[in-house]
């Protein structure tokens, strides 16, 4: 039986055992509730009031918190209570980790890694920064060991408001007065700006005011903000200023026009490919260049760019894959709460009543029948908006066809949904749809996948342009029976080892009949295509929030589906069609092998042109 512990000591354990986190508040309250069941009513309000940089009403003392607010409803472990051995049950173990958790001011050449200054902060070049420097100056001690190596900080600025004397605190001009006594009067980072290889701000208005700091080695996760409105890397010489229009014009020919209230604000990643750019210069370096050329997409002109929008600002140097003269730039729009997927059918049934009376009438009548798929339907309809897609539905009343065109510029497709139920799943797997402790074996479901390949092959035959077919389910463990195990699964079929016996070296291969390849099969000792009518299948795992999606491209369709139509989904593919010396090599089209997260936005549905959210830019 486990001993006596506080709501306090619980929290504690449940991030040490999670190795300090970040974790959200959600997986804390799910966690205590799941080793310490109904101890406490509301555990979420103590997480808030532990962090350091928490609310001023907390009813713990400064000295009794140890954790970090990272972003709205994500925490993690102080660093100095990361260092301590894992927790015991027990409350009086808890107390001394506990007790080494309070760090939080850089004193007497003390150089703990998170500190916190109370305090009005203000922006650079204005009639309150020398008053302000004066404070951050006397609350940071000098670094009592070698700082040069210290990768980056993570900032973050409590606000009383977004505004000071009728002007905003723009995110970047709030964080030059605090390097320029970080780095140039105390000497972290050496001394040297250009030693900075990353650094995170955010600004919220919350009490305490003040600023709050992070030292370390690794870049902080940036915030996982709503939805992605421009993405691309730009390749040229980096502004000089923001008079130097060359991104700022480049963004405005690849940005998509869009329109939200005044309160929206965004989350921009700046990464630069040169490792020897000073990131740390902000007032007259590249970092504010960039930041003052953003205006095509967060809002403003050439004179008056409202970065004041801009309320997380991630920046980095060195980015792998990146050249010298290229800088990717990422803005996410920080705009509404995502819909529940039953709130997006009910938007899709309004959509349909409006502009489809005849198909809303049957589809109706298939939400009390088949509910699964008709979520599927009115999900997948709006991942294909969202991925910036103008989206008909292409199936007649009472002749059938597939389910969608989507046109974007010059490029269209048909897609047919079709569903997997999750008893189905269940049965099949052996993988129960519920959330439980411990482990248990499963199967794969490519039989299930390749039947409904086989089912909707004719339907999407005699088509004029590609066609993809996409299949879905909303069982629990969607993300391990419809990821890339299972993608490889469905195109080569079941794999076994084939290894040679009683021989020195039995040449262990992996090897497979076909016998479940939803694209090969082998006939008369040869490898050839079927099913040519499906160009690209898309695994689509759903669940409450979003699709979580990834694909295969048939090696030799009937009509090919360039993968460049959607450039940020991964699709598995073949190196070499026809395979060489009976050997499939299997590729992904994309390095970072993750299924893609499409929420679920129909909300967002007119507010854009047709040419693409979410879309990827490139320069040149």
């Amino acid at each position: 039986m486990r001993k006596s512990i506080t709501a306090r000591g619980a929290i504690l354990e449940c991030f040490q055992k999670h190795e300090g986190g970040p974790l959200r508040v959600c997986e804390v309250v799910e966690w205590v509730q799941d080793n310490y069941p109904n101890r406490w009513k509301d555990i979420s309000t103590s997480v808030a009031d532990l962090a350091i940089n928490g609310p001023v009403s907390s009813p713990y003392p400064k000295q009794d918190r140890f954790l970090i607010r990272l972003s709205r409803g994500v925490y993690e472990l102080s660093s100095a209570c990361v260092r301590q051995e894992k927790a015991s049950p027990a409350e009086s173990d808890l107390r001394a980790s506990e007790d080494a958790c309070c760090a939080c001011a850089m004193q007497n050449g003390d150089a703990p890694e998170e500190v916190w200054i109370d305090g009005r902060a203000s922006v650079f070049s204005s009639r309150h920064e020398k008053d302000w420097k004066r404070k951050l100056s006397k609350a940071i001690g000098e670094p009592a060991h070698n700082t040069r190596e210290h990768g980056g900080l993570d900032v973050w600025f409590q606000l009383e408001s977004t505004k000071r004397q009728g002007n905003y605190l723009d995110l970047d001009n709030l964080c030059e007065p605090l390097f320029s006594v970080l780095v140039n009067e105390k000497g972290y980072f050496g001394g040297k700006r250009p030693n900075i290889k990353w650094w995170k701000a955010s600004k919220s208005v919350r009490h305490p005011f003040g600023c709050g700091f992070h030292i370390g080695m690794s870049p902080v996760s940036p915030h996982p903000a709503s939805l992605v409105v421009f993405e691309g890397v730009y390749t040229g010489a980096s502004p000089r200023s923001a008079q130097d229009n060359e991104i700022s014009r480049w963004i405005a020919e690849h940005a998509q026009r869009h329109q939200w209230d005044q309160d929206t604000s965004y989350e921009v990643l700046i990464r630069f490919g040169s490792d020897t750019i000073n990131i740390g210069d902000i007032a007259t370096g590249p970092v504010k260049s960039v930041v003052d050329n953003l205006y095509p997409v967060i809002g403003g002109t050439r004179r008056a760019p409202e970065d004041w929008r801009v309320d997380h600002l991630f920046v980095s140097k060195g980015y792998p894959g990146l050249s010298d003269d290229q800088v990717m730039i990422l803005i996410k729009a920080l705009v509404f709460t995502p819909p529940t997927l039953q709130e997006t059918l009910l938007e899709y049934e309004t959509f349909l009543s409006k502009e489809y009376p005849g198909h809303h009438k049957a589809f109706h009548q298939s939400t009390k029948s088949d509910p699964e798929s008709t979520r599927a339907e009115a999900a997948i309809f709006y991942m294909f908006r969202w991925m910036g897609f103008a989206v008909d539905i292409e199936e007649k009343t009472g002749t059938g066809g597939v389910d969608f065109r989507c046109k974007k510029n010059r490029q269209e497709f048909v897609a047919e949904v079709t569903s997997i139920k999750s008893d189905t799943v269940t049965r099949k797997s052996g993988w129960p749809d519920r959330v439980f402790n411990g482990g248990f074996a499963f199967n794969m479901i490519t039989h299930a996948l390749l039947f409904k390949a086989i089912d909707k092959t004719p339907q999407m035959s005699n088509l004029p342009c590609p066609r993809v077919l996409v299949v879905t389910t909303e069982h629990i463990g969607a993300g391990a029976l419809m990821g890339p195990h299972a993608a490889r699964s469905l195109m080569t079929g079941d794999t076994h080892v084939q290894l040679k016996v009683n021989v020195s070296d039995p040449d262990p291969k992996v090897a497979t009949q076909l016998s479940n390849s939803v694209f090969f099969r082998s006939k008369d000792g040869k490898i050839e295509s079927c099913r040519r009518s499906i160009s690209a299948i898309l695994l689509t795992g759903i669940d409450s929030s979003a699709c979580h999606v990834l694909g295969l491209l048939h090696p030799d369709p009937e009509k090919k589906f360039p993968a460049e139509y959607l450039p940020t989904v991964p699709f598995l593919t073949l190196c070499h069609w026809p395979p060489r010396k009976r050997r499939i090599e299997l590729r992904w089209d994309i390095s970072s092998v993750e299924c893609k997260t499409a929420p679920h936005w129909p909300r967002l549905v007119g507010l854009f042109s047709t040419s693409g959210l979410g879309h990827s830019a490139n320069s040149g």
